[in-house]
């Protein structure tokens, strides 16, 4: 009896922990790997630029190209979160590389803006694998842009936004109160305005290409030309404050480029076309 009662117990300690403790009719729980592994050869996810919150203010003199109060300035290279007493907080890289990765060429573009008053910020991050043949192919592409407030907190982001080569956006008012987006889903671009808490205000109609686009200082109004394939140059009038839009067909303006002033009045040529 003593030897079975021994032999009992070896068995119980040589199962596994999970397993003793386990109650009886339970089903055991799928075991979760901790990490995925992907032999798919793809490139890094774009990143999202997370900031940590600030430290405390630390007295000091104000550098130069700091906002007085606190808040972000732009140089060619760097977006930079000051304190109110002038510590730089954070720093966010701008620019454009290019490396080789498992045979596939990865362009990396960052861009930022930052509002006239310093209190918010954009970054937008995309990156792409390109397959180098005689004509360079786009395997994959990732987007991100966030926008930013004064403490250096995140506000919203959309990972919709982008540009073509060598162009911004995202364009902003004076304040930073209002921002207007290039928006690409499915091959179609589109214009949208949003506020600085990310709640759009107006939305275009898409289409094939953005020719241009312009945002008054003070955020009120916009206008954009863009194309579809089957619909001639139309130039499109926002009034954001309304929340009103007016399409003109490019063949009814005058030629050369339009002007649009802070108080809604459309100029071609130095002369008043109409008013939003």
């Amino acid at each position: 009896m003593g030897r079975a009662v021994l032999l009992l117990a070896a068995l119980l300690l040589a199962r596994p922990a999970d397993a003793r403790v386990r109650k009886a009719g339970a089903k055991p729980k799928a075991h979760k790997p901790a990490v995925s592994v992907s032999t798919a050869a793809a490139p890094a996810p774009a990143p999202r630029p997370a900031l940590p919150a600030p430290p405390a203010p630390e007295p000091g003199p104000l550098p130069p190209g700091a906002p007085k109060g606190g808040g972000w300035a732009r140089t060619d290279s760097s977006l930079l979160l000051y304190s109110p007493s002038g510590k730089m907080l954070h720093e966010i890289g701008l620019g454009r590389w290019e490396e080789e990765a498992e045979g596939l060429i990865v362009r990396r573009t960052m861009l930022g803006g930052v509002s006239k008053d310093g209190r918010f910020a954009w970054h937008w991050t995309k990156i792409e694998s390109v397959q180098r043949t005689r004509v360079d192919t786009v395997v994959a592409s990732t987007r991100a842009f966030a926008y930013l407030g004064t403490t250096g907190y995140q506000l919203w982001d959309d990972k919709r936004v982008d540009a073509p080569a060598g162009e911004a956006p995202a364009l902003q008012s004076d304040s930073g109160e209002t921002v207007l987006l290039r928006v690409r889903r499915e091959g179609e671009w589109r214009v949208s305005a949003v506020d600085f808490t990310g709640n759009r205000l107006l939305r275009a109609p898409a289409g094939a290409r953005i020719v241009d686009w312009r945002l008054t200082s003070t955020g009120r109004f916009a206008y954009f030309k863009w194309s579809h394939f089957e619909k001639p140059l139309t130039a499109t009038f926002l009034n954001l404050e309304q929340r009103t839009q007016k399409d003109v067909p490019a063949s009814e303006l005058p030629p050369g480029e339009l002007r649009l002033l802070d108080d809604g009045t459309v100029l071609a040529e130095g002369q008043p076309l109409f008013k939003l």
